[in-house]
């Protein structure tokens, strides 16, 4: 009897044995599923992610080649020379509308100058004479 229980016992721990070892093999059977799925799922994301990163990079690459073809150095000196031909441009305007306001002033002072009661004789010692002129020509 002794050894039907040793038996049984033995029966029974080599089962265990057999469903632990059954369970680990489904365990690595799903861990093996599971990186597989990962694996696909990432090179799909790759598959679609590659042509959109391919197209960013070529956009990248033209728009460093037109921007290796912009002059700089020659932008530069030709935005210098406007500068200066703009500041050359503004002094002579400036010099001519000082040449401006000098003359301006200098009519200011020949209006002011003028004796405004002795030009109103001038008028009337003229209209004295034309007066008996006109008379003479019958123009009245």
């Amino acid at each position: 009897m002794e050894q039907m229980r040793n038996t049984n016992t033995a029966e029974e721990e080599l089962r265990a044995i057999r469903q632990s070892c059954e369970v680990r093999r489904r365990y690595a059977l799903v861990q093996m599923l599971a990186l597989l799925a990962m694996a696909a799922v990432v090179i799909a994301v790759a598959l679609t992610l590659l042509p959109r990163a391919n197209a960013a990079l070529s956009q990248v690459e033209d728009v460093a080649e037109q921007l290796a073809s912009v002059d700089l150095v020659g932008m530069a000196e030709r935005m210098d020379a406007l500068v200066v031909q703009s500041s050359e441009s503004m002094d002579e305007a400036m010099a001519g509308l000082d040449a401006g306001l000098a003359d301006l002033h200098r009519a200011l002072d020949v209006v002011t100058g003028v004796d405004l009661e002795s030009l109103n004789e001038s008028i009337e010692s003229l209209s004295a004479i034309l007066e008996p002129l006109s008379r003479l020509f019958g123009k009245r």
